[in-house]
């Protein structure tokens, strides 16, 4: 509401600014509330790192449930153990990778740019909202699976509240800072960025990987 027209997320190829973002969301958490799956439920994001995918963890939350990252340039058998351990009644994805997922996930698939390309009625987006409480799940990632098999770390919404607060109180974001991201969205550290944006109203600069492999 304080800065709807600045830039909230930018990536190499686009930029949403907080009121799209907010808008997106809304579009993204109906669709899922349309499917009557119910609250906290995990639901992977299969989209590379950027924009969509903060649109997609925003929706998610937003509808009553969490989001577990999932990573496209891992293997597919590693993504598929993943997606089967969820048990995930949806996953979501965009047109680049949609038919790839296909080949080996049995879920309902949502293609973002379906979801906020259309005129999807939002009057229910936040339908399931209030029924949450602070220790309900806002993410799960997984982990490397050094000890054969991946597992998945479930952190509640007053985990990341208090963290954001500590992070706030000692290093005085506010909305004039430009947050480089260049933790993925699987590994836990990208909470600090993805929600200090949140926050703050700072924007948040998903720093391309190919700056990291050639800087």
């Amino acid at each position: 509401n304080r800065y709807p027209e600045k830039i909230a997320v930018k990536d190499s190829e686009m930029s949403i600014t907080f009121k799209e973002l907010w808008n997106n969301a809304q579009k993204i958490s109906s669709a899922l509330v349309n499917l009557n799956i119910g609250l906290n439920n995990p639901i992977g994001v299969y989209i590379p790192k950027g924009c969509k995918m903060i649109e997609s963890f925003a929706g998610i939350n937003m509808s009553g449930n969490f989001y577990v990252p999932l990573d496209t340039k891992s293997p597919a058998p590693r993504v598929e153990s993943i997606i089967s351990t969820l048990e995930s009644k949806v996953i979501i994805t965009d047109r680049a990778h949609s038919e790839v997922l296909r080949t080996f996930c049995n879920a309902e698939i949502f293609v973002i740019e379906d979801i906020v390309d259309s005129n999807i009625n939002i009057e229910n987006a936040f339908e399931q909202l209030d029924k949450q409480i602070d220790t309900d799940p806002v993410y799960s990632i997984f982990t490397s699976g050094s000890t054969g098999t991946p597992k998945g770390v479930v952190i509640p919404h007053r985990g990341v509240i208090d963290y954001i607060d500590w992070a706030n109180d000692t290093f005085k974001f506010d909305s004039d800072a430009v947050i480089g991201n260049q933790a993925p969205f699987y590994f836990d550290n990208s909470t600090l960025d993805i929600y200090l944006m949140y926050s703050t109203g700072a924007t948040l600069n998903i720093i391309p990987e190919s700056c990291f492999a050639f800087p």
